[in-house]
């Protein structure tokens, strides 16, 4: 029998690819939950990163809003929280922590922690994250100018050979080109070749920069600090002449004055009226103003002499009691708006912060320092110092007069360096800038105006800045002087090197000179007034 054959039908394959669509499913449904766990995640992460950017940048504003406050941490911290809390971050608020901590004298670092950043879909994955940022902020207040010790301007004082020149301040008509750049009001009054005359007032270059505010120095009182004195010398204005008859040099006591002398102004009633006012302020607000009224007529028979009695003599501004605040105090030395036609003049004085007796009678001859290899040195002194610009009579009677001009600070390394120097250079030869350690430094000068001075800019070795020279042109009409840089500023730039190290700068604490060279001539008589400024924001963050 034949055998018959046939094909057989197997179904099984069939059934595995049903199978394996179920299992797919499954794998898609799985796929699909770790897709929305991550996209939950992306949409989350996105949002705390958003979250960690506005805590750094609130961290950051708040120091540096917080830090100008500083050294005084109470008002530095509490401004920090409020620009921290106007930026969204409120300390104790839904569990938000803002945190200022000082870091020095000018330092504030101001740490915001949420514990609990906002989720949007991964609530029900994860528990969520905190995050915590800071910012640490610097502030580099104004130079200090002038003085490491606790006089300012002592010329000729009690012997000392670190001074060399008196504080100073114009009056109102006297011309700006005899050396006060804020207080004198004009310039070109030198009428005819004759006189002075307020009136005949031309338009100059540094018009703007009169300033009826004047200036400003400092006292930095230190805690704990005993009974100090605010001592002004020779407060008011008393010229070398008032009569042209009769020349006085001298005070009453005999001892010369030290206002330098000028010639009387039109019309020739020989009248001089210089009012200077002293005003003291405290950390906490409160002040003290006294007042120099100076009335000076000459001519017989009615030659006055009105404020003699304060010539080269001592007057108490402010006494600062041993309860009262520790801090820096403001010392604002102005003379009077009037616009009249005889407030010519400038008053040359002295400042000085002392201790006093057990009968509360100051100590003029207390001299101390903040230099520590000083041999006055003392950790309690109280310093009194310039601080935007300051006015000086530069008298040093010596072959070089060097004067205080700033503390540099290691923290300006490679910045620049910017001295102004209006109306420099009467009776000197060069000017050099030496650092803290005496090296005298190469820089650059430009003069402004440039009008009938050649060259006007330049740059010089370490030899410094030639500033001698008489008969030269002057930058507008009715100038009395004639000198090289007569009515004009010099300003002098150099870069504080690399090597300009913490260790380096700590040699005299930091303090530079500013060295007249009188080679050729025995005495300097120099009316000027100084800025010193370094460049680059005075706040600004660390990357710490």
């Amino acid at each position: 029998m034949a055998a018959t054959g046939g094909v057989r039908r197997i179904d099984r394959p069939v059934r595995r690819r049903q199978d394996q669509r179920g299992i797919v499913i499954v794998y898609f449904a799985m796929t699909l939950i770790v897709l929305m766990i991550a996209s939950a995640f992306v949409v989350d992460v996105g949002g705390w990163y958003y979250r960690a950017q506005k805590i750094q940048a609130a961290a950051d504003a708040a120091a540096m809003a917080g830090v100008s406050y500083m050294p005084d941490f109470g008002q530095a911290s509490a401004t920090a929280q409020a620009v921290a809390t106007a930026n969204g971050f409120q300390d104790g608020v839904n569990g938000i922590a803002v945190t200022p901590t000082k870091v020095s004298d000018n330092q504030l670092r101001v740490d915001i922690t949420d514990p609990q950043m906002k989720q949007y879909f991964s609530k029900a994955f994860y528990n969520g994250t905190s995050a915590t940022r800071h910012g640490v902020a610097e502030y580099l207040a104004g130079l200090q100018l002038g003085s490491p010790e606790n006089g300012f301007g002592m010329g000729d004082l009690y012997g000392q050979t670190y001074g060399n020149f008196w504080a100073a301040v114009d009056g109102y008509c006297n011309p700006r080109e005899q050396g006060d750049l804020i207080m004198s009001h004009s310039d070109g009054e030198w009428l005819n070749g004759l006189t002075w005359d307020c009136s005949a007032s031309t338009t100059d270059t540094y018009a703007s920069s009169y300033d009826p505010n004047g200036y400003n120095y400092q006292v930095e009182v230190p805690s704990g600090h005993p009974q100090f004195d605010v001592e002004v010398y020779d407060p008011a204005f008393v010229p070398f002449w008032f009569d042209p008859f009769n020349k006085r040099l001298t005070c009453p006591n005999g001892a010369p004055t030290i206002d330098p002398q000028i010639p009387p102004p039109l019309p020739a009633i020989n009248h001089y009226s210089v009012t200077t006012v002293f005003t003291v302020t405290k950390p906490d607000g409160t002040s003290v103003t006294k007042t120099y009224a100076s009335n000076e007529r000459g001519g017989f028979p009615q030659t006055q002499h009105g404020a003699s009695n304060w010539c080269r003599q001592w007057d108490t501004l402010m006494t600062i009691q041993p309860g009262d605040p520790s801090g820096t105090y403001a010392v604002n030395v102005k003379t009077v708006s009037d616009g009249l036609n005889d407030s010519f003049g400038s008053n040359a004085f002295a400042l000085e912060t002392v201790t006093t007796n057990g009968a509360g009678v100051p100590n003029h001859l207390y001299r101390c320092s903040t230099i520590t290899t000083d041999l006055n040195y003392s950790a309690t002194c109280p310093q009194m110092h310039g601080s935007t610009a300051m006015s000086v009579l530069a008298n040093a009677d010596k072959f070089n007069g060097d004067l205080w001009l700033a503390k540099i600070d290691s923290v300006y390394v490679n910045r620049t360096l910017t001295i102004n120097m209006w109306d420099p250079g009467e009776g000197g030869q060069q000017v050099q800038i030496l650092d803290n350690q005496g090296n005298a430094m190469a820089y650059n000068w430009a003069a402004n105006p440039c009008t009938g001075l050649s060259p006007c800019s330049g740059s010089v070795g370490s030899s410094g800045l030639s500033v001698s020279g008489t008969n030269q042109p002057q930058p507008g009409i009715n100038r009395y002087g004639d000198g090289k840089f007569n009515d004009r500023m010099v300003t002098i730039t150099l870069t504080i090197p690399p090597t300009y190290t913490q260790a380096y700068a700590a040699v005299n604490n930091g303090w530079w000179k500013l060295s007249y060279n009188l080679t050729g001539s025995n005495k300097i008589n120099d009316r000027s007034t100084w800025q010193v400024s370094v460049s680059g924001s005075p706040i600004h963050l660390l990357n710490q």
